[in-house]
């Protein structure tokens, strides 16, 4: 016998699935509806929203019709519901991994395309390309001179996924459009392309952000919550003169700040004062000599 609850934990261990605020449960996937409670109908009073009873979506009237005629007293409808591909589903009526498979048929024919080829490729026992098979967000962070870039690489190349950089981003924007405003206007553009990629990658991706203890941490701890339920964060750590020898030892240009004395003691401080953002798992890894990878890879697998 299934339950609301059961409803809500499988609908969102569902990709891109988010859930509307409700006296009952409303789930959508790319703003569509899938499944939600059956706002009962009755007369002279208002409407009141039954956690017992699911609407689902079937797709077309051909589905419905197959539903519920074949079981009763499972699925039923009402006049107000006539002509629509939803079907009214007695929880009680059915176990859990029938509800799932019914959950996920609905969600299979509202989701995007790709989206549903990534649930396709996730089932995947191996849960190759992501941490344990989910989609993950893998959020490498530490100061400049860390080597976050290097470790979100080869982190990215280990689990067969994309990586985005917002430094890149950041170059790409200054050299294209000769950009001429302050840094962090430039930051905050680069921010909004971040999003934009993010957005356009299935499944897990591992992305490689400083964030600047007390300027960033609000904003891009909200940015990146909106991307995946799923985060790890990979704090990586140094000591400070390791960081700053690895940056001042890197030629610097366009969007980046010069290693002069004052960049140079502003990492030394962050080094002192930088913490996790505390969105999600955290593992700490030391960088300042070569990292086992397989290692980490295990670790994002416990």
């Amino acid at each position: 016998m299934a339950d609301a609850d059961d409803v809500r934990r499988l609908a969102l261990a569902l990709p891109h699935v988010s859930e509307i605020e409700s006296d009952g449960f409303d789930f959508r996937v790319a703003d569509k509806g899938f499944v939600w409670s059956y706002p009962e109908r009755r007369p002279g009073r208002p409407r009141r929203l039954r956690a017992d009873v699911a609407v689902l979506f079937v797709g077309d009237e051909a589905e419905k019709q197959a539903l519920l005629l074949g079981e009763p007293d499972v699925f039923f409808t009402t006049p107000g519901y006539d002509g629509l591909p939803l079907v009214m589903l007695r929880l009680v009526e059915v176990d859990v991994e029938r509800l799932e498979e019914l959950v996920t048929d609905a969600w299979r024919m509202r989701a995007p395309a790709a989206l549903v080829g990534h649930l396709d490729r996730s089932d995947d026992p191996s849960g190759a390309g992501s941490a344990g098979g989910r989609a993950t967000l893998m959020v490498v962070t530490g100061v400049p001179g860390a080597g976050k870039t290097t470790l979100g690489l080869e982190l990215a190349k280990a689990l067969g996924v994309p990586f985005v950089s917002l430094d890149s981003i950041k170059e790409s924007l200054y050299s294209t459009d000769a950009w001429s405003r302050d840094r962090h206007e430039l930051r905050l553009a680069a921010e909004v392309e971040l999003v934009v990629q993010l957005d356009a990658v299935v499944g897990s991706v591992v992305v490689d952000i400083w964030i600047a203890p007390e300027r960033d941490t609000d904003r891009i701890t909200t940015l990146l919550r909106k991307q995946r339920r799923d985060i790890v964060e990979l704090v990586c750590r140094v000591p400070a003169d390791v960081a700053v020898e690895r940056y001042a030892g890197r030629q610097r240009s366009g969007p980046h700040r010069p290693a002069d004395a004052s960049t140079l003691h502003r990492i030394q401080e962050a080094v002192e004062h930088f913490e996790p953002m505390g969105i999600g798992r955290c593992i700490e890894i030391d960088t300042s000599r070569p990292v086992d990878i397989d290692g980490v890879v295990a670790r994002l697998h416990p």
